[in-house]
């Protein structure tokens, strides 16, 4: 196959050359200057007639300019991939585009892209010229190259296959570089190798390699990636090719069609999620397939003969510096909510040779990822220390300190605005000052809104491109990395695609102004964002836990990371509507009503599965990512999230304990999908194969890795007593300011629901929650509970809705509520605000809301949610006909609802206009009145008074 391609390249190369010189010198030779001349055309004008020699010149003329735009399309593509070769990783290698300009540029990046050499089309021979040139190499053997220049590993888990080369004691670093034809290479391989140590234990510093030495040499194909090594497509590569390719160089023969076959299907099944095309085996030019391990190269690192550097030549002691992570609270070394390590391999650190067959890996456990690309060499390779793997305290807690600072703020400028005349704060107490003060210092706010606007900025380019946000990174100077799920090109200047890790970066010099012009037409489209921790290089690594589906932590500490996680949800500015079980976590609510507490992870999961309602079927093949930047039905598609840490116990309910573990598993790896409204992030092992994508923080040697992105993390872990503190600050925005003269606030009283019996006798319809529009209004439920709403809107959209069920638009809502046009986020947090409230109260019936979630503009009211008004009709009108002690029977229940005038104490605009409340008053005044009559007649003079 590369000989085919090495034929195929050649004959582009001459077609290409003979069509930008050949035919220019043929034309020139048979037609001469295809320019006419002055002469010939003033008297072709003046005779009418065109001379035959005139139409040749026209011709030829034509066919110059035709030959000039080929030209020109040629060489700037050969420059375009010369720059995106030399470019790095910000240069981005644009897509073809369709028609003959497509085609031309094709041939050209066919041509030149194995090469930017005047030797391009011998490039691809590089692998026949290696067997010619150099018969004394050994067959390739597989070793793991270090992040860091000049230092190799070899161990249980190998990134790829990289050529190595036994030294005979005559070549040199450029004669290796030439004999490969490639001498460009030789400060590659000299960086490669030096510090290498030679088969008597001296260390190689330059000039002849030592005979016996094994010589790293580049590997060309491969393009490092956070992921692993990764091969560009180039026009005319397919999976079957890249496998052919990649399995011959690793074993040093011909692979069978049975192996290429095999690791063709693991490529497909590995990069199909990662690119997001429809069809699985489609791969585009200028994408990245990430190569995978395969089980024949793993056999093959494992069968191959122990050499004396494996065993005789003492540890490598290679001494670093430590990673740049930054410490903001005072570590706790103590763990006192360590849960059981699971057992992990990472390829990582401090540089030893060791025996392969003595370090077998854990299956399911990914071996083949290495730190990502953005992660410093120093860093990469820095050995474990006796600094804590984990920010302890407040003081690292990212989200949680803006949140909690938010919500604070709110709460005092409310409580401040209700205050009377000579109200005053009370003194805080010390240790609540000190709280305060410990998040504010880490000046969350500003930075939060940052990576808020810059989601929401993004949002609809990646949405159209069908790509979300899978986690992000913000630095201290602003710049923010966005790790993306699917493939998605930017259509904004102020964002640059790096094609090689899949993620697009804000520069820090763009200000807030600037992405506020795109951030104000979307609402936030990751509202399942949190913050993990500290990575390697200095910035604050968030992860969206409903992107991902299901993250796992594998740590000593994961309690105390599971804690921060959903303490941060609680507060999180970037939740307005969403609901949060956990379990195994107590006293981490910090007052948000959108927080429970489920006893069993299975009855947390079924809860969360009953939040989202119908959102899953609505979806459809959408992601809730999608659907929020479209406003799809004007909802906001609020996740559902399960935070649960160990002990983990499972209902069996009559079942078998295994077989109710396996449905949880099940459950577990369904929400797995990510992107469908779930999140799950526990510290359970959840059974998967092996590199399946999955998400987990894994601890291993000192440090957390957070695959499949293979970052180098500092995860933020609380403990019980800082999530205690930071509750006790926010209670002290609920306490009563000290006035000279309190007021009592007023007793509400809620009336009884009649028997159900007795209603359906009086022709009462079913219900489950009642609104009260007579006296003050409330929503109260069977149960006499009270519906409280967080916002006053939300209760005003559930009175409207019950006045107005013939047809519920959400644009007749939006224009009773409101005397001004308001974006659709905010009335899509109304409608959410609402229909949690209303669940709170009660529960719906499965598969049921009180306000339904539909694509139209419909917004219907479920039938078991009345309004007095109603009760009272449907008794008036049952007790027409009846005689007056069966009528008083029915009509006083319903006049006893009648607790003041209708909506009292509300400044709603739209009832007036409508004629509403005259209706409410002429509907209660014939009710009194008819019950007055009844007793009228039985002379009940004490009944005539109650009644009216």
């Amino acid at each position: 196959m590369r000989f085919s391609r090495t034929v195929l390249r050649v004959l582009a190369f001459g077609l290409l050359v003979a069509a930008l010189v050949g035919v220019p010198i043929v034309v020139l030779s048979v037609v001469g200057s295809p320019v006419p001349g002055a002469d010939e055309v003033g008297n072709a004008w003046r005779s009418r007639q065109l001379s035959s020699d005139l139409v040749v010149r026209i011709g030829a003329a034509v066919f110059a300019l035709l030959w000039l735009w080929f030209a020109v399309t040629a060489i700037a593509e050969l420059w375009h991939v010369i720059a995106w070769r030399f470019g790095g990783p910000g240069v981005r290698l644009a897509p073809l585009p369709p028609g003959p300009s497509g085609l031309i540029r094709g041939v050209v990046r066919f041509i030149a892209l194995s090469s930017v050499s005047a030797t391009a089309t011998f490039c691809s021979v590089v692998p026949l010229v290696r067997a010619s040139v150099l018969p004394s190499m050994p067959a390739v053997m597989v070793a793991s190259v270090g992040a860091s220049p000049g230092v190799a590993s070899v161990g249980a888990s190998h990134t790829t296959a990289t050529p190595v080369h036994r030294a005979t004691g005559r070549e040199t670093p450029y004669s290796l570089a030439a004999a490969i034809g490639r001498p460009e290479l030789r400060d590659r391989i000299i960086e490669l190798n030096a510090g290498r140590f030679g088969p008597g234990g001296q260390q190689w510093q330059g000039g002849v390699f030592p005979a016996g030495m094994e010589v790293v040499l580049p590997q060309e194909q491969a393009v490092p990636t956070p992921l692993g090594p990764a091969h560009a497509v180039i026009a005319g590569d397919s999976y079957w090719e890249i496998a052919d390719d990649h399995l011959s160089t690793a074993l040093a023969r011909q692979a069978t069609p049975a192996e290429v076959l095999d690791y063709t299907l693991d490529l497909m099944s590995y990069n199909h999620p990662l690119l997001g095309h429809r069809e699985p085996a489609l791969i585009i030019p200028g994408e990245l397939v990430v190569l995978t391990d395969s089980p024949l190269t793993e056999a093959a690192s494992v069968d191959a003969p122990p050499t004396d550097r494996l065993s005789d030549t003492p540890p490598i002691e290679h001494e670093v510096a430590l990673p740049d992570v930054r410490l903001r609270a005072v570590a706790d070394p103590a763990g006192g909510d360590a849960t059981e390590v699971v057992p992990v391999v990472v390829p990582v650190v401090p540089v030893v040779p060791v025996d392969l067959e003595s370090s077998p890996v854990p299956r399911g456990v990914p071996s083949n990822r290495t730190p990502s690309a953005n992660v410093p060499a120093r860093a990469a390779d820095a050995r474990p220390s006796g600094v804590l793997s984990y920010a302890a305290g407040l003081g690292a807690a990212l989200m949680l300190s803006a949140g909690a600072v938010g919500l604070l703020e709110t709460r005092r400028r409310r409580q401040l605005r209700a205050s009377t005349v000579g109200a005053r704060l009370a003194r805080p107490l010390p240790e609540h000052a000190h709280t305060e003060v410990l998040l504010r210092s880490l000046d969350a706010s500003e930075r939060l809104a940052r990576l808020d606007l810059a989601l929401r900025s993004v949002a609809p380019s990646l949405a159209s491109q069908a790509s979300s946000v899978s986690a992000a990174l913000l630095y201290d100077t602003g710049e923010v990395c966005l790790f993306l799920r699917g493939s998605a090109a930017p259509d904004d200047a102020a964002w640059k695609l790096d094609p090689h890790a899949n993620t697009w970066r804000l520069s820090g010099t763009t200000s807030l102004t600037a992405l506020a012009q795109r951030a104000r037409l979307c609402a936030q489209p990751c509202p399942a964002m949190v913050h993990l921790g500290g990575e390697a290089e200095g910035g604050e690594l968030f992860v969206d836990v409903e992107a991902v589906g299901t993250l796992t932590v594998h740590s000593p500490h994961a309690r105390r990371v599971l804690r921060s996680i959903a303490a941060s949800l609680a507060v999180s500015p970037f939740i307005d509507a969403a609901r949060v079980f956990t379990v195994g976590l107590d006293g981490i609510d910090l007052g948000s009503a959108n927080i429970e507490r489920a006893e069993l992870l299975d009855a947390a999961l079924d809860a969360a599965v009953l939040a989202l309602g119908s959102t899953g079927h609505l979806a459809r093949g959408a992601t809730t990512f999608n659907l929020r930047v479209a406003g799809a039905g004007g909802e906001a598609w609020e996740p559902a999230i399960v935070v649960a840490a160990a002990p983990h116990r499972v209902a069996a309910d009559g079942v078998h304990a295994d077989d109710a573990a396996a449905v949880l598993h099940q459950d577990l790896r369904a929400a797995a999908a990510g992107g469908r409204g779930m999140a799950v992030v526990t510290d359970m092992a959840v059974a998967s194969a092996p590199d399946d994508g999955s998400w987990r923080l894994v601890f291993a040697d000192g440090h957390h890795v957070l695959e499949p992105l293979g970052l180098r993390v500092q995860p933020v872990g609380l403990s019980e007593q800082d999530v205690a503190a930071v509750a006790a600050l926010l209670a002290t925005s609920d306490d009563s300011l000290i006035i000279d003269s309190p007021v009592s606030a007023p007793t509400v009283v809620v009336a009884a629901a009649a028997p159900a019996a007795q209603a359906a006798e009086a022709g009462e319809p079913e219900w489950a929650l009642l609104v009260r529009l007579f006296g003050q209004v409330q929503v109260v439920s069977s149960g006499d509970v009270i519906v409280e709403c967080e916002r006053s809107k939300a209760t005003e959209l559930i009175v409207w809705l019950g006045l107005h069920r013939e047809r519920p638009t959400r644009g007749a809502a939006r224009t009773a509520l409101w005397d001004l046009d308001v974006r659709d986020a905010t009335f899509a947090n109304v409608v959410s605000d609402a229909r949690r409230a209303l669940a709170r109260a009660i529960l719906p019936a499965a598969g049921e809301e009180w306000i339904a979630r539909t694509l139209t503009e419909e917004l219907p009211l479920h039938r078991q949610v009345v309004t007095d008004a109603e009760l009272l009709a449907a008794r008036l009108e049952r007790s027409r006909g009846l005689r007056s002690l069966d009528a008083i029977e029915v009509l006083r229940p319903g006049v006893d609802l009648l607790a003041g005038m209708p909506l009292a104490g509300t400044g709603y605009l739209w009832p007036d206009a409508e004629g509403i409340t005259s209706s409410l008053v002429l509907l209660a005044t014939a009710a009194a009145t008819e019950l007055a009559n009844h007793y009228l007649l039985l002379g009940d003079v004490d009944g005539v008074f109650w009644a009216t």
